[in-house]
Formats: structure tokens, C-alpha cells, sequence
């Protein structure tokens, strides 16, 4: 395994949400892409109304908080964060 990726590093990297927020902060501002990640992503999502969503390790949850309007329909969604 690269040295600089070990289970130890990320760990150590993401105990908390700070420098997680602080790269999202920063594909924000600086991101060629403007339609941003997030909604980039969901666009491609196929969610029908009744459907179940399991999302794990979704970070900050900003995806859904975003987008929250998908989850209305859903039968469940159940979003956990593990930092």
C-alpha cells in the first residue's frame, strides 16, 4: 500500500468532519466544474419514487441536505455518518 494512504492516515485525516469541510469548501470556490460535485452526482442517480436508499459513509451529509426533495417519495432513507 502507498505510504502516504494507510488506513492509519486517513483515519487520523478524517476523525472529524474539519478537513473534510475544509476540501469541499475548496472544490467550491475553486472547481472549474460550476455545476458542482454534489449535483453532478445525483443527477445521475436513478431514484424512483418508493425507493429505498442506504447511503454509508456519505461524510458531512451535504449531498442530501442538498437535496432533500429526492427523499420525500423514497419508502426510507437512512443516512449515517461515520467520523
Amino acid at each position: 500500500m502507498n505510504k502516504l494512504v494507510t488506513t492509519d492516515t486517513v483515519d487520523t485525516q478524517y476523525k472529524n468532519p474539519d478537513k473534510l469541510n475544509i476540501r469541499i469548501r475548496l472544490h467550491q470556490l475553486y472547481s472549474t466544474n460550476k455545476e458542482g460535485f454534489n449535483h453532478w452526482i445525483v443527477k445521475h442517480y436513478d431514484i424512483k419514487k418508493e425507493s429505498s436508499i442506504l447511503e454509508l459513509g456519505c461524510g458531512t451529509g451535504i449531498t442530501w441536505k442538498e437535496h432533500k426533495n429526492l427523499l420525500h417519495d423514497c419508502k426510507r432513507g437512512l443516512c449515517y455518518r461515520f467520523i
